[in-house]
């Protein structure tokens, strides 16, 4: 996969997936909020033997600029093999409870967004005939929790979107979720880490492995599977009272 359009392309799961995609012949179409940090990223591309490594900067929200950046993209490339959607962030769930009208600024930005770019590529995918679409959800979305449903509540809906669209593009083009648990980036920067936590690097390498095995959805690490196994069996009663 040589030419490959990105949304979100500063997430740290993003960079890491990028760099080890940046071989002679690479085409990197760069989409994002901070278009300073999108250069960043793009030099960082370029320097390791990218072919090219173009940014445009996208307002959250302006559906306008996104479709622009969009087709501009394809036109220029010509064609993208692959879409990845990286995309996010980590609300606080104190801050949206005390003050709801944040709700839809992250999903905005967080789901709504993401939604429409695949909607804008999936025309494109359907005209050219393949390509792949990978969208980063989380375990999140496996099941609310006391201390973040409103980020779960997204990453849900990610989910539940992913599900129609892999049934309209398939089997032309995959549609590829990827869940991963806990990453150490500058989005977790204020937990606390624990064993559980992984790397962005770790996370990459899933994806690279999901898109060769045209996995629908997968879990990164694999562990994270059997762990959300788990939990999603657990009783409604018991879950509430852990209020974790």
């Amino acid at each position: 996969m040589k030419h490959i359009l990105v949304l979100g392309a500063t997430s740290a799961i993003a960079q890491a997936f990028c760099r080890a995609r940046a071989t002679p012949g690479a085409r990197f179409w760069l989409m994002g909020r901070n278009e300073a940090r999108l250069r960043i990223v793009a030099d960082d591309l370029m320097a390791r033997g990218a072919a090219a490594a173009d940014v445009r900067a996208i307002e959250p929200g302006n559906f306008s600029s996104l479709k622009t950046a969009v087709e501009e993209g394809f036109r220029v490339n010509g064609r993208f093999d692959l879409f990845l959607a990286a995309q996010g962030s980590l609300p606080s769930q104190d801050l949206c409870e005390g003050d709801p009208g944040l709700l839809s600024k992250f999903f905005q930005a967080s789901a709504v967004d993401i939604m429409q770019a695949a909607l804008l590529v999936a025309d494109k995918f359907e005209h050219q005939g393949d390509g792949a679409c990978v969208i980063l959800g989380s375990v999140a979305g496996d099941r609310g929790r006391r201390t973040n449903y409103v980020y779960g509540a997204a990453k849900s809906a990610l989910e539940t979107f992913c599900e129609g669209l892999r049934q309209r593009l398939e089997p032309a083009s995959p549609v590829i979720l990827v869940k991963p648990g806990p990453v150490d980036t500058p989005m977790t920067a204020h937990l606390q880490k624990n064993a559980l936590f992984s790397s962005p690097e770790k996370v990459a390498v899933a994806i690279m492995s999901a898109i060769q095995r045209r996995a629908a959805v997968v879990y990164a690490p694999f562990y994270w599977r059997w762990i959300m196994m788990l939990i999603k069996i657990l009783p409604r009663r018991l879950v509430k009272r852990l209020r974790a």
